[in-house]
């Protein structure tokens, strides 16, 4: 009963449905006036298996696997060598129970076969450890923050092809993260001001660049801060009156991850992944209020682009 009026559980449950529905990503895009692309075949062929799609037993497993830092390393290496690995190759900083753990449960998923003795090879070529990775991440924001989501999102509208790995809806604000599945100094500058680009484009409250690693990761503090320095040797020419001040333009969060004006932020592997967003979101809600948050803080992005075409290619 609600406000003295009876209604109906099926009805009820219908309502809610309809009410989660309108706030789909893809609904949310539109109204903000860009168009979603649905088509998740082909990415759907990327991943591990598509049961995890349509089988709950299967979901729920695989994404308990992937909740560990050392089953994704494990997997990421297996899906890396096409020819197989051997067990021993995959012991590297790992205990033996956990590769035969997660060895038999992938078996049991019938995902891997086991070659010459003691060989292992998925059974599926095309898979791709970033998509499955873009899936796990759309899953925590799901199951442990109530959060609207989706992976693979592709805006027709937006810069660098206009794929945002994943997106997440909290109340009414856009939450987009960006999945590396490498080693911090293996990512290139271009693939830095693309994730900025397609931040600025989509303004979102808050944007994480995720790389799957252990690894620290000061090198990305240095090259968003060299990018800085880039851009503001172009001001003077751009004759843009704007003071950018001098490095660094970043700031150390927890000790080993790092934020640029409270909002976008740079995190590896070292903690959980949901305990990486929550550091995240926590930082954000408490530094962020609006009045504070949004005065000037697209002025990286901005000056990116009015300076991109002045940049040498060297640079990028």
């Amino acid at each position: 009963m609600m406000g003295g009026i009876n209604i109906d559980p099926k009805q009820a449950d219908a309502l809610h449905r309809l009410t989660e529905e309108d706030k789909s990503i893809e609904k949310t895009l539109a109204r903000r006036g860009y168009t979603f692309s649905k088509d998740k075949t082909n990415l759907s062929k990327q991943l591990f298996t598509d049961k995890i799609l349509i089988n709950r037993d299967y979901k729920d497993t695989f994404y308990r696997m992937l909740s560990k830092e050392s089953c994704r390393s494990v997997l990421k290496q297996l899906c890396a060598s096409k020819e197989g690995c051997l067990k021993n190759d995959l012991l590297r900083n790992r205990t033996t129970q956990e590769v035969n753990q997660l060895l038999s449960t992938l078996a049991k998923m019938d995902l891997l076969e086991k070659n010459n003795g003691e060989i292992f090879r998925l059974k599926n070529s095309d898979v791709n450890f970033g998509k499955n990775l873009e899936w796990f991440i759309s899953e925590v924001f799901h199951r442990e923050l109530f959060c609207v989501s989706d992976w693979g999102v592709h805006v027709k509208e937006a810069p660098e092809g206009g794929d945002y790995d994943v997106l997440a809806r909290a109340e009414s604000n856009i939450i987009y993260v960006e999945c590396k599945a490498k080693k911090p100094e293996n990512l290139k500058e271009k693939e830095l001001i693309s994730f900025l680009k397609r931040d600025e484009f989509l303004r979102s409250y808050t944007s994480i660049l995720f790389i799957d690693s252990t690894d620290e990761i000061s090198y990305i503090n240095d090259l968003i801060n060299k990018l800085g320095e880039k851009i503001k040797t172009c001001i003077p020419e751009l004759g843009i009156d704007f003071v950018m001040g001098d490095p660094p333009y970043t700031e150390s969060l927890d000790g080993g991850y790092f934020h640029f004006q409270g909002r976008l932020f740079f995190v590896n592997a070292k903690k959980s992944v949901l305990d990486t967003i929550k550091l995240c979101l926590r930082h954000r809600h408490r530094t962020g209020e609006m009045e504070i948050a949004f005065a000037g803080r697209f002025w990286l992005q901005e000056l990116l682009l009015k300076a991109e075409k002045h940049l040498t290619t060297s640079f990028i």
